[in-house]
């Protein structure tokens, strides 16, 4: 159809142009043009017009046409027998450009504009510009006026003004057309009379969950889409909606969980609490609409465009919103090509190498370690889940669909700083770093306390254990399963770089003898070194290094880069 409408635009505007068989180039609307554009294709007007909005009487809309078969709409409603005038004028208008105007109408009960022209005109107007001057509205109705280009020959920015040149030209207020009513799906505006509007959800007589887009496009160069989801009427009950990707290796969700509080209540870091006696929400909690934004996975390999949905889930006591789950919405995620190279740091060593990490590892983007979706529950329903399971980093167990930190706990699993909260005093944005956050049983995470990392006197055994230091050079250490030996040490190292030598609200990172000024200590480091080398980087760890950058926006250099670490010589 594309290709179809060029050729019958550009011999239209040919013919125009050269007066075709004698007929004046100008059209005043006697003269019928032919069928530029198909009927029944979307909104009637094709898919490829950019629906720029409204144009009011008296106002001026502003745009520019900047690449080929660029064509703007812009609608307006009008009464029967008003005498407009839609002029692209001289006044901010480049020069240079030569414009083209069409007028479809009226609106008709389909949604469609039709496909026969009202009224057409190339250059009438200043210079070469268009004007469709002094045509006579047929019919109350919404009509649309589609701009363009001349052979896209000549380009620049435009400026459309609409005139009332007699009659009201505004289509009447009166008892069809009640203000007040948002049901009504029509409002009258003092600018526009009365107009066509999108009824309220909440006219909807049943509970819904709308979501207001159908399909969403993500980058892997962190290219994002958003779409927005809110209810339709009052709940009985508090309701949860999850929204999951089908691939957490292409794309990340936040935030995953929404939460609408039934009426009385409000949204806490715990879920939904009864308001304070004689506090009165001006909105209910219920009736906000909760904006969702999906960021494309960058996985650094050229494995083309790859398809994914994201899915819906309900959780509520109230059994009609468990019914209206959303259907999923169909994802692609561009690939970029893009691959992750040499770092480009062959060279430097210690402090200066420290220096260049800092821009790739510095001012991540926290998400808090309290709240609905906060660091832990973006660890427990993205981050490190692997076919619908999250294991434990000391021991390997497993857990299924944790989701959440509370679902997680009631699975006996937790959230494990490796490197100890005691030791940064558990402030942001330390606490909530992702980076060194894992899924870990409740036991584990119990015994592992805030010990170092190092060898025991047991360093064959094949799980994690707490004991007494090889050597005897300490009381104790806990050694990590050998399976992630590798990813504890780079955890660390990213730590000692990301936190290097920071301040915060005056006070030092941390002034512990194990930890001064970000630093790790010297009997720990050498371990951590040991770990690195034994367990190399696995695609598990790529994956998560890979997710936690759609996330927060920053990367684990040791990930990435391996080598690094033998060129730092005391971290």
């Amino acid at each position: 159809m594309r290709v179809l409408l060029l050729s019958i635009l550009s011999l239209f505007f040919f013919c125009s142009f050269m007066a075709c068989d004698g007929e004046p180039s100008k059209v005043a609307g006697t003269l019928e043009p032919p069928n530029i554009l198909e009927p029944g294709k979307d909104d009637g007007i094709g898919d490829f017009v950019n629906m720029r909005g409204r144009i009011s009487f008296g106002a001026e809309v502003f745009g520019e046409f900047v690449e080929d078969d660029q064509l703007e709409g812009w609608f307006f409603t009008a009464s029967a027998g008003s005498v407009i005038t839609a002029d692209n004028s001289n006044l901010g208008t480049s020069r240079n450009l030569d414009s083209t105007l069409f007028l479809y109408g009226p609106k008709r009960d389909d949604g469609f504009y039709g496909s026969v022209v009202l009224v057409f005109d190339d250059d009438s107007g200043w210079g070469t510009h268009a004007r469709i001057k002094d045509f006579t509205i047929p019919a109350d109705g919404e009509y649309l006026i589609v701009m363009g280009t001349f052979l896209n020959i000549d380009r620049g920015r435009y400026r459309l003004a609409l005139l009332c040149n007699s009659g009201s030209c505004l289509v009447p207020c009166d008892e069809n057309c009640p203000s007040s009513d948002p049901c009504s799906g029509q409002i009258c505006s003092v600018s526009d009379g009365c107009i066509d509007a999108e009824p309220d959800p909440q006219c909807n007589a049943e509970k819904n969950i709308l979501v207001d887009k159908a399909e969403l496009l993500t980058g892997e160069g962190n290219e994002s889409d958003d779409f927005t989801v809110r209810l339709t009427q009052e709940p009985e009950s508090h309701v949860t909606v999850w929204v999951l990707s089908s691939n957490h290796d292409e794309a990340c969700v936040y935030p995953q969980k929404l939460l609408f509080c039934a009426v009385g209540f409000e949204e806490t870091a715990n879920g939904c609490k009864p308001l304070e006696d004689g506090f009165v929400r001006d909105e209910p909690h219920w009736q906000r609409v909760i904006p969702v934004t999906v960021t494309g996975v960058n996985d650094y390999v050229s494995d083309g465009d790859v398809s994914y949905s994201l899915n819906f889930e309900v959780v509520s006591e109230d059994s009609e919103y468990v019914e209206a789950v959303p259907e999923s919405i169909p994802c692609v995620n561009l690939d970029m090509d893009m691959e992750l190279g040499s770092s480009g740091m062959a060279w430097l060593l210690d402090e200066e190498l420290c220096a260049a990490l800092l821009p790739l590892v510095d001012g991540h983007r926290a998400y808090g370690y309290l709240g609905q979706n906060s660091a832990r529950t973006i660890m427990f329903s993205a981050v490190d889940l692997h076919d619908d399971l999250v294991e434990s980093i000391y021991n390997g167990v497993t857990t299924r669909l944790p989701r959440d930190s509370s679902q997680a706990y009631a699975q006996g699993f937790n959230s494990e700083h490796t490197w100890p909260q005691a030791q940064f005093d558990k402030i942001e944005p330390m606490k909530s770093d992702l980076h060194h956050i894992f899924p870990c049983d409740v036991r584990n995470n119990s015994i592992r306390s805030s010990y170092d990392f190092g060898m025991t006197n047991n360093p064959f055994a094949t799980s994690s254990v707490l004991g007494a230091s090889l050597g005897g050079r300490v009381a104790k250490v806990y050694q990590v399963r050998p399976e992630r030996r590798g990813d504890i040490a780079r955890a660390h190292f990213y730590m000692a770089v990301r936190y290097r030598i920071t301040h915060t609200e005056g006070m030092l990172f941390d002034d512990d003898v194990n930890l001064f000024n970000g630093c790790i200590n010297d009997l720990e480091e050498k371990v951590l070194r040991r770990w690195h080398e034994a367990d190399p980087v696995d695609e598990l760890e790529r994956s998560r290094n890979n997710r936690i950058q759609a996330y927060q926006g920053n990367r684990n250099p040791f990930v990435d880069w391996p080598e690094l670490v033998e060129q730092i010589s005391d971290f």
